[in-house]
């Protein structure tokens, strides 16, 4: 039966869900997170379908689709990948003076991580403008100030120049320009490595790299770090992404309105929410016929429309 919000009561498929129209529908769970049954809240049109739809995907997109997290990610890989080195050493897996090939195959795989550290780096950059101007336009104040802060990033902090062109020199020119440094020392009888990755600075110096970056790093006098420089760009990164991310918050409230519409259709029942794909929108068996939604967009939409001080 239909009531006044268009919502069909008293419809529970304890089997499974309902599959014959897009809607939305409450899902109980067991203590072990296993559905156990599908309630029909209501049925959408077409318009309000794809309205929810879209307006959850843009506000789960920043929740977990954070560009930041690829940098932080990185360089977790990066000191994983250091770490296992240090290990094969240990036990003997690198032979440095017998075996040259077990040192290639490992500086390698290193190369290979901080590469992916380095573009990680372009890639926040390039995706944040990317995003703030489609939410504002190339001409706003937001796109300008964007613009503004990754410019005193570069300025500011040697290891964010050092990074990111460090990146352009690794993908044309030659991966080469990183390096490892092995140290091993025989502690209590053991042999304890100890690799640290950093930028060739005989490399960089007869590399293209722009002049600011290039000539600080060929006046240092050695070899920089790749995890010394991330870690010291890891807060200010987290700062001017922070404040990015807040400025396309701002730019969602029609799709945060749209969540917390979508959530009121529940009346504040227990349970997980989620939207029942369109008819014909489910092309095999192994597509979901609904979509759950998560609980801290939702959360994260209410609070974005409460007024400044509300509770």
């Amino acid at each position: 039966m239909r009531d006044r919000r268009g919502r069909l009561e008293g419809m529970t498929n304890p089997g499974g869900p309902p599959t014959d129209a897009r809607g939305a529908l409450l899902i109980t769970t067991d203590s072990s997170g296993q559905a156990v049954s599908f309630e029909q809240i209501g049925v959408l049109s077409s318009d309000e379908y794809t309205r929810f739809k879209d307006a959850y995907k843009q506000i789960a997109g920043l929740v977990f689709g954070s560009i930041y997290s690829y940098f932080s990610s990185s360089k977790s890989l990066l000191r994983s990948a250091v770490m296992a080195a240090n290990q094969a050493s240990d036990v003997g897996l690198v032979q440095f003076n017998s075996a040259p090939d077990s040192f290639a195959t490992w500086l390698t795989s290193l190369r290979a991580t901080a590469l992916s550290l380095c573009s990680s780096v372009v890639y926040h950059q390039d995706q944040m403008l990317r995003r703030i101007e489609k939410a504002y336009g190339a001409k706003s104040p937001e796109y300008s100030q964007a613009k503004s802060d990754f410019h005193g990033l570069y300025d500011g902090f040697a290891g964010y120049r050092f990074l990111y062109d460090l990146r352009n020199v690794m993908v044309h020119e030659s991966m080469e320009a990183v390096t490892a440094a092995v140290n091993q020392l025989l502690v209590g009888g053991k042999v304890q490595s100890t690799w640290i990755v950093t930028v060739d600075r005989s490399f960089v110096a007869q590399s293209d790299m722009k002049k600011p970056a290039k000539t600080d790093i060929v006046a240092l006098s050695q070899n920089p770090s790749l995890l010394d420089l991330a870690e010291e760009i890891t807060e200010p990164l987290a700062t001017v992404n922070k404040a990015i991310e807040t400025k396309l918050l701002d730019s969602m409230s029609p799709a945060c309105q749209a969540v917390a519409e979508f959530d009121d259709m529940f009346a504040g029942k227990p349970g997980l929410r989620a939207i029942a794909n369109a008819p014909g929108a489910v092309p095999g068996p192994h597509i979901p016929a609904y979509t759950p939604w998560s609980q801290q967009v939702i959360e994260l939409a209410r609070r974005r429309l409460q007024p400044p001080g509300g509770a």
